[in-house]
């Protein structure tokens, strides 16, 4: 008995050891924040938040492989405006949502972080909460008709006026790391144009340089 013993502590040993290997030189660190976005409707404010997980995975360098894979989950946030309004903060930022790398570079950048080795731990032990500034702002949509994606619309913050009405103004996006569950709810909120968009990802498209917006699967919601 106590040579099997031996035998399968040896096994362990010879197994766990290169994978404890590869945790120590390759970790995982992971870290989530909450964006919330309050805008001013009448005087009163209405809000939307969603957690976003991001982790980022190092990796052995061969080729162009980067040291490093960043992924994120969650859900885009939405905002309920009254009388048939809304607008959803997408997980992409830029005039026309292209920058889909936003939400894992958003924290980094508003904490003065980077993906480098340095910052990597810090990100993951990071707390406090940040304003989000207009030039890092996320794309903010609205759909005219929660039937039909084709609907969308961009509306850069300056706008919220012009296209919700006078008395509608963005007040603020903030960004506060958390511990909290990843959200899931935007599918609840536009069932219809997700279930739309589900389908739609299955379909190859050219997107040309200077086309509108056009509203894809994940920039709503990313698993």
């Amino acid at each position: 008995m106590r040579a099997l013993g031996i035998i399968v502590a040896i096994i362990a040993l010879l197994i766990g050891g290169p994978i404890l290997g590869w945790k120590i030189n390759y970790p995982t660190y992971s870290y989530r924040y909450r964006m919330t976005v309050e805008v001013e409707v009448d005087g009163k404010v209405q809000s939307g938040s969603s957690v976003i997980q991001v982790k980022v995975n190092k990796q052995p360098q061969f080729g162009d492989a980067p040291p490093q894979e960043s992924h994120f989950y969650g859900d885009a946030v939405f905002v309920d405006l009254g009388n048939g309004r809304n607008v959803i903060a997408l997980l992409a930022a830029g005039p026309r949502g292209r920058n889909v790398d936003y939400s894992y570079n958003i924290v980094p950048t508003l904490f003065g972080l980077t993906f480098e080795d340095r910052d990597l731990a810090k990100l993951a032990r990071l707390q406090g909460r940040r304003d989000v500034p207009e030039a890092h702002m996320p794309t903010f949509v609205t759909f005219t008709d929660f039937a039909d994606p084709k609907s969308v619309r961009v509306v850069p913050p300056a706008e919220f006026p012009r296209v919700f009405g006078t008395n509608v103004h963005l007040k603020d996006v903030t960004i506060e790391i958390t511990k909290d569950a990843v959200t899931r709810t935007i599918e609840k909120k536009m069932s219809v144009i997700i279930g739309k968009l589900r389908e739609d990802a299955k379909i190859s498209h050219v997107s040309r340089p200077g086309s509108p917006y056009r509203a894809a699967l994940d920039n709503f919601s990313v698993f």
